[in-house]
């Protein structure tokens, strides 16, 4: 644990650094939102088959908890410059229970895995008069394997009553196993949000993402495919919103002489505390604040 600790502060450090360096030419007097995020999400795989040529196979079933903070801080640099730094880690654990085969010999099998993950990204965003902003975004993060380092482009429309925010980006892994694995990753996302006043709303995202370990582009190949749907609620006269929905996700792994698939299907569940400025402010105008996020499903979120 204490390695994840010192990894917090190392990413921690870093992120504010950059958003430092963004800072100079900030008016005086900075309007700083702030949110504080605590969530969990259960999931159960409908799903779980992998195959080993025609002699090995095997079938399971997993049960899996996740339990995450967030804390995102939001700032106006200038009019129409915005700058937003997030923070966060999970933990996660599986339950899985399944049977294999060898040849003419079957087996059953089970036990239980867990895993730490903490990262934080800095987006940096140019807001157009007429609703539609774009801008670079950086994260870093670590995991059980080793620590991974991203590079992406948001770009997004936020009118009156309807969102619109896509990301694409590219990961390498910096350390650890990731690295001696050459581990890398491509993703994509959408997230498209409709307001039916201004402290209810009901959100729609999926998201793409191919990692790759090896030399070669084939050696290994990770596809991962979510999607979900979600309301958002700021009870009136309390500095709380509360968030339910529905997240699925489907995995595939492919190498030369092995490949494996699982559907997840999970409810999520969250409160978030806002601060600052954004303390009295309406869920919409939290989330013009501090609405971004990261996409890459490698970072735990």
């Amino acid at each position: 644990m204490g390695a994840y600790i010192l990894g917090a502060k190392y990413i921690g450090s870093a992120l504010l650094a950059g958003l430092a360096f963004s800072m100079p030419a900030m008016a005086e007097g900075p309007q700083l939102a702030g949110v504080v995020e605590i969530g969990g999400v259960f999931a159960a795989t409908s799903a779980s088959a992998s195959s080993y040529d025609d002699y090995y196979a095997r079938t399971e079933t997993v049960k899996e908890r996740t339990g995450s903070f967030n804390a995102r801080l939001g700032v106006e640099l200038q009019p129409n410059v915005t700058a937003q730094l997030d923070v966060w880690a999970s933990h996660w654990t599986a339950d899985y229970q399944g049977t294999g085969r060898e040849g003419a010999d079957t087996y059953e099998y089970g036990g239980v895995e867990t895993d730490w993950r903490i990262a934080g990204a800095a987006h940096l965003t140019w807001r157009a008069d007429n609703g539609f902003y774009a801008g670079p975004v950086v994260a870093l993060g670590g995991r059980g394997y080793g620590k991974l380092g991203s590079v992406g482009i948001d770009l997004g429309y936020f009118g009156d009553t309807w969102s619109l925010y896509g990301q694409i980006g590219a990961t390498t892994a910096l350390s650890g196993e990731e690295a001696e694995w050459r581990a890398r990753e491509v993703f994509a996302g959408l997230v498209g949000t409709y307001y039916l006043n201004d402290d209810f709303s009901i959100a729609a995202n999926a998201s793409f993402s191919r990692f790759n370990y090896g030399d070669a582009a084939d050696d290994h190949v990770e596809d991962i495919a979510r999607w979900g749907i979600g309301l958002n609620y700021r009870p009136e006269g309390l500095p709380v919103v509360l968030s339910v929905g529905y997240r699925g996700t489907h995995v595939t792994v492919a190498e030369s002489w092995w490949g494996s698939e699982v559907t997840k299907h999970g409810v999520q569940a969250s409160i978030r505390v806002p601060l600052g400025v954004a303390a009295d402010a309406s869920l919409r105008e939290q989330d013009r604040a501090t609405g971004l996020g990261f996409m890459s499903p490698y970072y735990g979120r």
